[in-house]
């Protein structure tokens, strides 16, 4: 219970610390010179895609400074990586209080529980290449445990969603009921879920549908076209983890087409297409960072008119 409660304390501090910081600068002189160095073709304008490539930069240098820190505090014998013995005698420490907990889970993040995390290849070793690799992708892959505790309650979700919206009580939706202002979830969508295409919609049918439990419980389509992007990407990165499990079939971290609209994960082409906001033909990090990095942008960009001015880039500091 103690390791549960120190993991929980863990992950979020991880992808805090891939997170953006405002850079630290004095004076109009550093001001004028971060705007210069922002704007690369010196026309006094900084649009989007300058904006980006700064604040990846910014974010790079993060992780590597971050990476450089867990390095040098996990690997207990400088040969440039961290075995899992070296997590084990951390964890001893730990269970023998022979020092404070705290102050080795922030000196080293990386024990036993959360080693797989990092470990892409299961040797028992992480290297630089796979510490580096998980900042890179925020792959997250739960444990067995976690997937049955997850989808235990997707599914509970699932049947009392069904339950509600089944008006007539033959444990199975119509497109009628399905469309109905209980469930609201529109024809595409329904066509997805109905696996043996019998126009009725079974629970064992969104059983094999994980993804789309998401959509059920949270009435995905009222939302706005905005907000509807929003949810497509979240799905992927923070709502359901084990989404990624079961779309990304070749572990490459990007979604194609064919891996997102199959049965398993549930986009239709129309929600790849939307989702697909670097129009790469893939949708992976590149399009969450550019969702969050564009709506940074807005909130910067006082006037709307989709570049920000030294005045503008100001307010970022």
């Amino acid at each position: 219970m103690k390791q549960k409660f120190i993991l929980l304390i863990i992950f979020p501090l991880l992808f805090i610390s891939c997170s953006q910081k405002k850079p630290i600068l004095n004076g109009q002189s550093n001001k004028t010179s971060l705007f210069n160095s922002i704007d690369k073709d010196k026309n006094q304008k900084i649009f989007l895609n300058e904006y980006i490539d700064y604040i990846e930069l910014e974010n790079k240098k993060e992780r590597e400074s971050t990476n450089i820190q867990t390095m040098y505090h996990c690997d207990k014998n400088n040969d440039k990586q961290i075995g899992f013995y070296e997590v084990k005698e951390t964890h001893k420490l730990i269970h023998k209080d022979e020092i404070s907990s705290a102050y080795i889970i922030s000196a080293c993040p990386i024990v036993q529980q959360n080693f797989h995390i990092y470990d892409s290849d299961n040797d028992k070793i992480i290297t630089e290449k796979e510490l580096n690799s998980k900042f890179q992708h925020y792959s997250y892959n739960p444990t067995m445990e976690e997937m049955k505790e997850r989808e235990t309650y997707s599914l509970k979700e699932a049947k009392a969603k069904i339950k509600q919206c089944d008006s007539n009580a033959d444990n199975q939706l119509n497109p009628k009921e399905a469309s109905g202002l209980q469930c609201q979830i529109p024809e595409d969508i329904f066509h997805v879920i109905d696996g043996n295409k019998d126009k009725f919609i079974r629970f064992d049918e969104i059983k094999n549908i994980p993804t789309k439990y998401a959509t059920l419980r949270n009435s995905y389509y009222r939302q706005n076209e905005d907000d509807k992007i929003k949810n497509l990407i979240s799905s992927v990165t923070a709502l359901s983890p084990m989404a990624i499990l079961e779309c990304d079939t070749n572990k490459n971290h990007k979604l194609s087409e064919k891996e997102a609209t199959t049965l398993s994960c549930g986009f239709t082409h129309k929600d790849f297409i939307k989702s697909d906001l670097t129009k790469d033909g893939v949708f992976s990090k590149k399009d969450i960072d550019y969702y969050y990095h564009r709506e940074s942008f807005d909130r910067l960009d006082i006037n709307q008119d989709k570049y920000l001015d030294i005045n503008e880039i100001i307010r970022m500091l």
